[in-house]
């Protein structure tokens, strides 16, 4: 693997140019700039005997140091012999199969209350049932926000 060869004030001038640009960071890592505002790292690399670009995220939204730990992660997977991009779309499909709030909801349920026999497990029960699933039942639980709010 060679050294970098990009620094982040190269990286700025590139973007604030507004030219179209492939910038190599070295080890397949590029800044690809097609349009007048948009940038994103890209990995480029071989699996299968195939080439892949593999988008990494967006400039500035992502630094390069940034960048370059994205790109090290994706590189130590091909190193065990998978495919980046693979393992993202499985990761993804993975996220949508999680199924509801109220399958959640009712796996926790059953795992966590009823299985330990607690004195009054219909409190939480009456819980889930007036606050909880009444207006998230149906949410897919990977689009679920980290705090909800239930006012």
């Amino acid at each position: 693997m060679g050294h970098a060869t990009l620094t982040a004030l190269a990286v700025e001038r590139a973007h604030r140019s507004g030219e179209p640009v492939l910038l190599s960071d070295g080890a397949g890592l590029y800044l690809r700039k097609q349009t007048r505002d948009g940038a994103s790292w890209t990995l480029r690399y071989r699996f299968a005997g195939r080439e892949h670009w593999l988008a990494l995220g967006h400039y500035p939204d992502m630094s390069l140091a940034e960048a370059r730990i994205e790109a090290r992660q994706a590189r130590v997977l091909l190193d065990k012999q998978q495919d980046p991009l693979s393992v993202r779309r499985a990761a993804e499909a993975e996220q949508r199969q999680r199924g509801s709030f109220r399958e959640l909801c009712e796996e926790w349920y059953r795992n966590e209350i009823t299985g330990r026999g607690l004195k009054h497990p219909e409190v939480p029960r009456r819980h889930l049932d007036k606050y909880l699933l009444p207006k998230l039942a149906r949410t897919a639980a990977w689009m679920l926000p980290r705090r909800i709010s239930l006012a």
